[in-house]
């Protein structure tokens, strides 16, 4: 890919390197990111079915994020076993488990005090913030690894 988009890269830097030193910095980044998201998350989500502390917010938000955390883990490294053509099924299939997960976690775990059909829509528009926060916050990782990336490089593209 990084070949395909026209990036020029210093001598003696190859394209595997930089996507090497890209994917080193942007997983990096990820768990400190969706930290911030959860973080935020808790902070604005007001469908709680109570009053409640910010910090037990913060703590149903990360109990509900911690088995996918896992799973995610798991995901990640079963992806050096896809073959590249098996990249974007594995991927739809990843997609769709996690939002299934965020969803029984969220029905099983913040929501424990309400009546069954008040948890299924609050477990639903949860994982709807926890999935558009994650989206967000993987762009935020991004675009830190790009100018991390290019701050690397630059003085090399200089000489």
């Amino acid at each position: 890919m990084i070949v395909k988009s026209g990036l020029v890269l210093p001598n003696g830097v190859s394209s595997r390197d930089a996507a090497i030193a890209y994917s080193r910095i942007y997983f990096s980044f990820i768990p400190f990111s969706n930290a911030l998201g959860y973080f935020i998350i808790a902070l604005l989500f007001p469908f709680w079915g109570q009053k409640i502390p910010i910090i037990v917010r913060i703590r149903y938000i990360f109990i509900t994020a911690t088995p996918i955390t896992f799973f995610t883990l798991l995901a990640y490294i079963t992806l050096a076993y896809i073959p590249a053509d098996g990249v974007i099924l594995w991927s739809i299939i990843n997609i769709l488990l996690t939002v299934f997960f965020y969803f029984i976690t969220g029905l099983r775990g913040a929501f424990y005090h309400l009546s069954m059909g008040q948890r299924w829509w609050r477990a639903l528009v949860l994982n709807f913030f926890i999935l558009v926060t994650i989206f967000i916050m993987a762009g935020v990782a991004q675009m830190i690894s790009v100018l991390i990336l290019a701050d690397r490089y630059a003085p090399l593209l200089a000489s």
